[in-house]
C-alpha cells in the first residue's frame, strides 16, 4: 500500500494509517523489490532481515578481532550465525533482525572509536541509532547506548565515557526520526496518527497495554531455548575464563556487561517477547569465541562443569 497509494511517509494498511511501526522496514522492502523485478514477495520482504544479519556477523567479527584476535573472530562469527535466535530470524521478513544489525553497527563504531578517537565514527554510530528508531522506535537508541555504557563500566573502562560526542550525539540520533516526522506531517499525517505513534505505541507498550505480559524471569527460559546450541557452552566458558584469568579479560567483561543490560532492561518491562533480547546473543558469541582455545585445553574442567550444568538444567526443566 505504501507504493500503490503513494503513502511513503505515513504507512497505511487496509486503507487506514498504520502507526504501529516507523517506516524504515517498509522503505527497504520497496527498495529490495528493485532486485526482484518490482515484485514484493517472499524474497523482497526478507532482504531487510538479510541486511540486518550481515551487519550483525560483520560487526561481531570486527569487535572480536579488536578485543581478542582474528582466530577468535572467525569462531565468534560461526557461533553467532549458528545460534538459533539469529539463524532462525535471519530468514524472516521481520523488523527485529534489521534493528539488531543497526544497533550492532552503532555499538561497533563506538567501541572502535574508544581505541582511536575520531569525529566520523561517533557520527555514523549515532546515525545508525537514529535509523534504529526509524526501524522500531526508541529502543533503537536506548538499548544499544545502555549496553555501551554498561559494557564500559563492567570492563573498568569508564574513562571511555568522558567524550564530547555525548553533547551532540543525541541531536544526530533525533535528526533521523525528526526528519521523517516532519515529512509525515507535510504529507498529511493526522493528529490521531501522531498521537498513536508517539504516545500509545511507545508508552502503551512499555506499560504493558498491548499484551504479552510475562513474569520477570521470562527471558531465562528463552535464553536456554533460543541460545541453543551454544548457550550450553557459555557456563563452561565463563568458569574456565575466570579460573585461567581471575580478573576476566576485557572482551568478556565488555560483552557480559552489554548482554546483561539487554536482558535486564527488557525483564523490567511488563511486555516481553523473546525477540526483544536479540541484541544479547552476539555478545554471548563473542564470549564463547574468546574462550574457545581455553575450552580445548581444559577437558577435565569442562567435563566437571558440564556435568554440573546439565544436572541443574534438567532439574530446572523438570520443575517447569
Amino acid at each position: 500500500e505504501m507504493r500503490a497509494g503513494n503513502h511513503w511517509f505515513v504507512p497505511h494498511r487496509h486503507g487506514e494509517y498504520y502507526a504501529h511501526k516507523p517506516p524504515l522496514m517498509f522503505w527497504l522492502i520497496n527498495a529490495g523489490a528493485c532486485l526482484t523485478g518490482g515484485e514484493i514477495g517472499k524474497l523482497a520482504t526478507r532482504l531487510p532481515s538479510l541486511l540486518g544479519v550481515i551487519l550483525v556477523l560483520w560487526t561481531v567479527s570486527i569487535m572480536t578481532e579488536l578485543w581478542v584476535d582474528r582466530r577468535a573472530a572467525w569462531r565468534a562469527v560461526f557461533i553467532a550465525a549458528t545460534t538459533v535466535a539469529i539463524w532462525w530470524r535471519a530468514g524472516w521478513g521481520q523488523i527485529d533482525m534489521l534493528l539488531c544489525g543497526l544497533q550492532m553497527a552503532g555499538l561497533c563504531l563506538l567501541f572502535l572509536d574508544d581505541q582511536r578517537k575520531t569525529v566520523w565514527r561517533p557520527f555514523l554510530a549515532y546515525s545508525c541509532f537514529g535509523l534504529g528508531i526509524l526501524a522500531k522506535g526508541p529502543v533503537g537508541f536506548i538499548v544499544p547506548i545502555g549496553a555501551y555504557l554498561t559494557a564500559n563500566l563492567a570492563a573498568g573502562t569508564a574513562r571511555n565515557l568522558r567524550r564530547w560526542h555525548w553533547l551532540w550525539g543525541v541531536l544526530v540520533v533525533l535528526l533521523w526520526p525528526a526528519g521523517w516526522l516532519l515529512l509525515a506531517k507535510l504529507t498529511g499525517g493526522s493528529d490521531a496518527y501522531f498521537d498513536e505513534l508517539l504516545l500509545k505505541q511507545n508508552a502503551g507498550r512499555a506499560a504493558g497495554g498491548f499484551g504479552h505480559i510475562r513474569p520477570f524471569y521470562y527471558y531465562l527460559e528463552y535464553l536456554l531455548i533460543e541460545g541453543l546450541p551454544w548457550i550450553l557452552v557459555l557456563p563452561f566458558s565463563l568458569i574456565i575464563l575466570k579460573k585461567r584469568a581471575p580478573a576476566f579479560n576485557k572482551a568478556v567483561r565488555l560483552a557480559l556487561g552489554w548482554s546483561v543490560f539487554v536482558v535486564l532492561f527488557f525483564s523490567v518491562l511488563p511486555t516481553k517477547r523473546s525477540l526483544y533480547i536479540l541484541l544479547a546473543y552476539p555478545a554471548l558469541a563473542i564470549i564463547i569465541g574468546a574462550a574457545w582455545s581455553r575450552l580445548e585445553s581444559a577437558p577435565r574442567e569442562l567435563f566437571r562443569a558440564g556435568v554440573t550444568f546439565f544436572i541443574l538444567l534438567y532439574l530446572a526443566v523438570s520443575v517447569v
